[in-house]
């Protein structure tokens, strides 16, 4: 502020005296003397002008730097104060037993398990496709890779992943391929069954393919069934029938087939005092001629009282 007043003195200043010199010039004129130089006065009237402009200018720089030293006086860091030193931190938890945790998947397990999964997947696709020894060995080493777990072998903790695999993943694919594949999976467990009658043996897997319960379902499916696959199994089923007797599934398919045949071995099954609910049912069921001739003969045999007379209504009705 003082050095803006004193240069405003300094202007205000020259500017009187210049307007004063000039009022004197103009009263006495003399023209032998020269005036004082106009241009030398407007030279320093424009000096004047330049230092008031260049004041305007460091002004604004000191303005600018004002601000710029507030700004930083906001952000100025406190002074930390001093910490003291404080007892060690407790020792690292014990990382949980493997008891407690159960099994868990390092990389290589985890692949491992997916092949797994994937080869169980890809024994119903070798079978559907006719492959059927491709997909007897890949069973047969699933499940010898199943028994090594289990009796100690390496990655015994992660049998019941395996285990698991099999129930809750390939069981499923494998009863839904029964209903959409049935042919070719009827096939597959007719081989079985004359690998196992020649003394080969099988494992439980495989074996489970060629139940009785597993080819009924298949049948039982309303999937399509060649011509020829029927006939063999019904050579299967008269040859069961002689042997050991029907099982109920079994006696069920039948119903299905709805053959005179089919009629053909119920009856043989008859005679060897098979469950006769069951061969009444699967009968009435097949509603043939040959069926109903076999019931109204069998209809003297029946010791259950309302099983016969409701057959009887059921045969006058029809």
């Amino acid at each position: 502020m003082a050095t803006r007043t004193i240069l405003l003195t300094h202007l205000f200043a020259g500017l009187s005296g210049l307007l004063l010199g000039l009022y004197l010039g103009t009263g006495n004129p003399d023209p032998d003397v020269e005036n004082p130089s106009i241009e030398e006065a407007w030279n320093q009237v424009e000096e004047l002008k330049a230092r008031v402009l260049s004041f305007e200018e460091i002004k604004q720089r000191l303005d600018g730097r004002i601000a710029l030293l507030l700004a930083q006086k906001q952000v100025v860091p406190q002074p930390v104060p001093s910490v003291e030193p404080t007892a060690p931190l407790d020792p690292p938890l014990e990382r949980p037993s493997a008891e407690r945790l159960g099994p868990t998947l390092a990389f290589d397990d985890g692949v491992y398990l997916a092949n797994y999964r994937a080869m169980a997947s890809g024994v119903l696709d070798l079978i559907t496709q006719g492959e059927f020894d491709a997909a007897t060995e890949t069973i047969e080493y699933l499940e010898e890779f199943l028994q090594t777990m289990r009796s100690g072998g390496p990655g015994q903790e992660l049998g019941p992943l395996y285990q698991e695999a099999i129930e809750n993943h390939w069981v499923p694919q494998l009863f839904a391929t029964l209903i959409a594949e049935p042919d070719p999976m009827l096939q597959y467990a007719l081989m079985l069954r004359e690998k196992e009658r020649s003394g080969e043996k099988i494992g439980s897997m495989v074996q489970f393919l060629a139940e009785s319960d597993s080819c009924s379902l298949a049948l039982l499916g309303g999937g399509d069934v060649s011509s020829e696959t029927l006939s063999r199994w019904l050579d299967e089923l008269e040859y069961c029938s002689r042997s050991r007797g029907l099982k109920d599934s079994e006696i069920a398919a039948l119903s299905y087939m709805g053959s005179p045949r089919a009629v053909d071995i119920l009856e043989l099954d008859w005679t060897r005092g098979s469950d006769a609910v069951e061969i009444i049912s699967s009968l009435v069921q097949i509603n043939t001629p040959e069926s109903r001739n076999l019931l109204q003969e069998l209809l003297l045999e029946i010791k259950d009282e309302k099983l016969a007379v409701a057959l009887e209504v059921w045969l006058q009705r029809n």
